[in-house]
Parts: C-alpha cells; structure tokens; sequence
C-alpha cells in the first residue's frame, strides 16, 4: 500500500501483478485437480483491499489533503505498469497528478486480476471439463467493483466463474433478505448461492436459511454450525443425512 500520504493497509496479499505469483498458483490448482476428484472449486479473497482511488477520476489532481488508500504499489507492479504504458517518474507523483494515469493503474490491476481468473479456471477445465467455478465475493456489488476490484458480474458475463456466493454474514434478518432479494433481482440470469454465516440462534439461521431457500444457500464458517443444535436442527428441518455433528 501507498506510504505517507498514502493509508498502509492492515492484510497481506499475493501480488497477483507478478507473473512469477499467477504461474505458481495456477501450478498449486492444476496438482490439486489433478490429484483430488474435485467436483467444485471456490475462489476466496479473490480481490484487492479496499481502495479509495476511484473516488478521485475525475479531478486534474488530488489534493494534498486527501489521504489515498490504494493497494498494490510493488516493485514489481510498478515496474510493469510503466514499462506497458511507456511512463517515466515516479508512479504515486503521477497518479496524484493525472486523472490519466490513476485510471489506467486502476484498469491495469482489474485486468491482471480478471487474466489471472481466467488462466486458473481454464487450466482446470482443461483438466476436468465439469468443474463447477465459484466465488467467494463481497456482499455489496454496486461497491466493491470499485473499492476492491471485484466486479463479479464482469466475471460471470466472460464466463471465468460459473457461480457467485455473495458473503451477506449478519444476524440482522432484514439486512438478508434484503441483499437476497437484490441479487435475485440484478443477477437473476446467474447461479448465486448467498452465504450464511454468523453467531445466530438456531431459529435465527433456520429463518434466513428458509428465505433462500429458492435459489440456495451456503453456510461459511460451517465448523461453527456442526455442533449438536444447529445439526439436529439442519437435519431434522432439511434431510440433509449426510451432516456429521463430529
């Protein structure tokens, strides 16, 4: 992240900007679908942090009292973002300057993501034509395309992921429903799967559970769930047998 006047962020992430990084990671998935019988792979964390850059592409340049939060200023992605686009000096002078500039950095490090994606999920259809592609994605899309650069509409648009599961983890039931209803709506033409997770009662996650029902749900953080309540409760509600309490 940014140094300085610029916001340091508090999570590491793979630069995913680095060929070295994509060609081992496409190497770990391509030995797991080989070796395993995977029916389905999930992407997770599939995004930058947060970001606050978008908010400035429209003005000549930013001002000085504006703190940048911006992830991904490596050695590495510095370098190949200048040399693709022929600039010379320093980037973060540059993105400060040029509302040019800021948008191109910004669609560099979406499209190395998107590229990335689609490397993976191809190696592994290759391997195993059927499996199923998801991802893990933030809850509030209209969003976080901006601020983490994860547009998963784009991504289910290209055909790089068959399916999406929206992480909507609160015990507020209408704060649910209400994101359920929104991608019933906007994403109605795609596989979306909302995911469930939070410290609940059992009536609780049994309501939420019951009003998605329709499309599907996914219980993240699913060890918390597999204790005698929330297990008798699943089974017992849903058939689901094959749900072990161990």
């Amino acid at each position: 992240d940014y140094n300085g006047e610029f916001s340091r962020g508090s999570i590491y992430y793979y630069d995913i900007c680095s060929d070295y990084v994509q060609d081992n990671l496409i190497l770990w998935y391509k030995e797991l679908i080989e070796k395993y019988d995977f029916d389905k792979v999930e992407y997770d964390i599939i995004r930058y942090s947060f970001s606050n850059l978008f908010n400035y592409l429209n003005v000549e340049t930013i001002p000085s009292t504006v703190t940048i939060i911006d992830p991904g200023y490596t050695e590495y992605s510095i370098n190949k973002f200048m040399k693709m686009y022929n600039l010379e000096g320093d980037l973060k002078t540059l993105i400060k300057e040029s509302k040019n500039v800021r948008k191109k950095w910004l669609e560099f490090k979406e499209n190395e993501l998107i590229e990335f994606i689609s490397n993976v999920t191809n190696e592994i259809k290759t391997i195993r034509l059927d499996t199923v592609i998801s991802a893990a994605v933030l809850n509030d899309y209209e969003n976080v395309k901006y601020s983490y650069l994860q547009d998963a509409k784009k991504w289910l648009e290209l055909g790089i992921i068959d399916e999406i599961e929206p992480m909507v983890y609160d015990d507020d039931y209408k704060y649910v429903t209400s994101y359920y209803d929104y991608y019933n709506n906007q994403f109605k033409e795609y596989e979306v799967k909302i995911g469930l997770s939070y410290n609940l009662s059992t009536l609780d996650l049994l309501k939420q559970i019951q009003y998605c029902s329709s499309t599907g749900w996914i219980l993240y953080d699913a060890s918390d769930y597999l204790k005698e309540e929330y297990y008798q409760i699943l089974k017992n509600s849903y058939h689901f047998n094959y749900i072990s309490c161990i």
